[in-house]
């Protein structure tokens, strides 16, 4: 009998594996809060994914739950969710934003004359390999309020703000990037010495980069991993394993591509006697590509995988005031820079 039922179960159980993905699975902002398997998962991103599971019926949700950002009642906020479009326009503008400014703020010479001597002075020390600890931090921070402003939200209050943070350090960043650009690219004379302004900027950009990425593979592999809808975790599957490897791609990048750890005497160095030579500037540009060619891969990660995480949630994507969220990732992760 217990041998029969267990069948029964086992059998249950894949039947809705196999009908979730059709039936469940709709855009960001789409309305399907009516569906079975999304009413369980209103207003909470942990716990077990059979809290009402009597034995006789299995419902999965089209996410893993602790990817869900959803208030316990909707209400009036259903009109508000944001849509995959919205989703995707607030990751752009918060990097736009946040690579304009650091284009100003990561250039040393240029701090240095708009704080009035307070900020970026040329020290020439070892102490800039620390000052990624600065910009990791503000990069937390602007993480950190986004999600305060999350679960602060009426509705939203259940919501545990490490998962909401966790998932934050996912999203495309590509400040970072743009400055080690930057890096390779300016340079600038002074009493027949050449200094590259950017590459303060670029080693604390890069370094909190980098453990971000370590912290979003860790949370992606840890929740994918554990989440039981088969036929979804199958068609995300490409897009995970990008995700968990870049950090690796990142640690390569950062090295040998465009190293953090060398800041004078670059082998794409233009020498004041031979400013003009095209060979140097042909060696410039080929290494400018090379390490372009790699930032492109790392920053298309991140979007494969939220442009295919939002064709699945419907109603389980509705982060609040998401506007304001994005100038909160745009401000200080300029501050970062």
């Amino acid at each position: 009998m217990n041998m029969e039922r267990a069948q029964i179960s086992t059998e249950l159980l894949m039947r809705n594996l196999r009908h979730t993905w059709g039936k469940a699975c709709r855009p960001a902002g789409t309305d399907n809060i009516n569906d079975r398997s999304i009413a369980p998962f209103l207003g909470r991103n942990t716990g077990t994914y059979y809290p009402y599971w009597n034995g006789s019926d299995v419902e999965l949700p089209p996410i893993p739950v602790e990817w869900i950002i959803a208030p316990v009642r909707y209400s009036d906020q259903l009109d508000k969710c944001p849509t995959s479009a919205d989703t995707i326009r607030a990751f752009v503008l918060a990097d736009f934003i946040a690579i304009i400014i650091a284009t100003v703020i990561c250039c040393r010479p240029l701090l240095c004359k708009l704080s009035c001597g307070l900020l970026g002075a040329k020290s020439g020390g070892r102490g800039v390999y620390w000052t990624w600890i600065g910009s990791f931090a503000l990069e937390l921070l602007g993480n950190v309020i986004s999600s305060l402003v999350v679960v602060r939200t009426d509705g939203y209050e259940q919501l545990s703000m490490i998962n909401v943070f966790a998932l934050y350090a996912s999203r495309p960043r590509l400040k970072a990037w743009w400055v080690a650009i930057l890096r390779i690219l300016v340079v600038l004379e002074h009493e027949h010495e050449h200094e590259h302004p950017y590459v303060d900027g670029y080693i604390g950009s890069a370094l909190a980069e980098q453990l971000l990425q370590i912290i979003a593979a860790a949370f992606i592999g840890t929740t994918w991993d554990a989440f039981p809808n088969e036929p979804i975790k199958e068609w995300m599957h490409g897009s995970l394993i990008y995700m968990m490897v870049v950090p690796g791609i990142t640690l390569i990048t950062i090295l040998l591509v465009v190293p953090i750890w060398r800041r004078n005497c670059e082998a794409w160095r233009l020498h004041v006697d031979n400013k003009g030579d095209p060979a140097l500037l042909c060696v410039r540009i080929f290494i400018t590509c090379i390490a372009a060619f790699f930032f492109i891969v790392i920053y298309t990660a991140p979007w494969i995988y939220w442009t295919k995480f939002l064709k699945l949630p419907g109603s389980l994507w509705c982060p609040p005031a998401l506007a304001e969220q994005a100038a909160i990732w745009a401000g200080f992760s300029s501050l970062g820079a």
